[in-house]
């Protein structure tokens, strides 16, 4: 079979998780967009993961292996690092990519004219159980919002998933993942993202993000409360303002 020279590098973290991988990477084999290479980062996992992975024969896809365990901001910073395409997306490895036209819908939308900035394509989400059996569609429970969205991502009332399609030049210009983070390091990125990107929807359901005991989900209601306000605080305190309705104002714009 005669491959399209790379132009999409799909970033995959991964630890622990032999028993999803493989549907991962099978989601995305089946693509209808092929010109991709698929970047492994295992981050020292004591499970089967590497086997799993090294059995999957295709020359596309890449397997870094850490000889010790660095953190989820320090393997999504290396997977920046060694990304080979022009423009980069990123799958967790007990996820999948839902839509078989996930990548070629969001190539479309980063063709359209940009006026101006930097364009991010993004597209809905199916939460799946352990199974893969369909749960709820993020859309239907919060409304999808396209363009400048800092404000409404700080607010945490725009859902964006952390596996959109951007230029790897824009998303290396941000600045990597922050490493004192062990949740919410994407909400945190597509912040900074966001501050000079526009964000458009792909109309496809591209990802489906699984439900099960290990994920984010996992971490205590305190953990979740304590990250999301030191994040909010950080960008309270050195980007935005909040005017005496809760609003989110930029002190640049003002």
């Amino acid at each position: 079979m005669t491959h399209h020279p790379t132009r999409i590098t799909v970033m995959m973290p991964n630890y622990n998780n032999a028993t999803y991988v493989s549907q991962a990477i099978a989601s995305v084999m089946r693509q209808t967009w092929q010109s991709w290479e698929l970047l492994i980062v295992d981050d020292a996992s004591t499970d089967d993961s590497a086997a799993v992975i090294r059995a999957v024969d295709d020359p596309r896809i890449r397997l870094v292996i850490n000889s010790q365990n660095e953190g989820i901001s320090a393997v999504r910073n290396r997977l920046l690092e060694l990304a080979r395409g022009d423009h980069v997306t990123s799958l967790d490895s007990d996820d999948v990519f839902y839509g078989d036209d996930k990548l070629e819908r969001e190539v479309a939308v980063l063709s359209q004219p940009s006026w101006g900035r930097p364009q991010v394509a993004f597209s809905d989400v199916m939460l799946i159980d352990e199974s893969g059996n369909d749960l709820a569609l993020v859309s239907e429970q919060q409304p999808l919002r396209e363009g400048p969205l800092f404000h409404g991502m700080l607010r945490r009332s725009v859902f964006i998933p952390r596996d959109y399609l951007v230029n790897t030049d824009v998303a290396r210009s941000v600045g990597g993942f922050d490493t004192t983070l062990k949740i919410y390091e994407d909400w945190d990125f597509k912040l900074r993202l966001a501050r000079r990107a526009n964000f458009c929807f792909s109309g496809v359901t591209g990802i489906g993000y699984r439900r099960h005991g290990n994920g984010l989900s996992s971490a205590s209601s305190c953990q979740h409360v304590k990250v999301q306000s030191q994040i909010q605080m950080r960008y309270s305190g050195l980007a935005v303002n909040l005017d005496s309705k809760g609003r989110v104002m930029d002190r640049k714009a003002a």
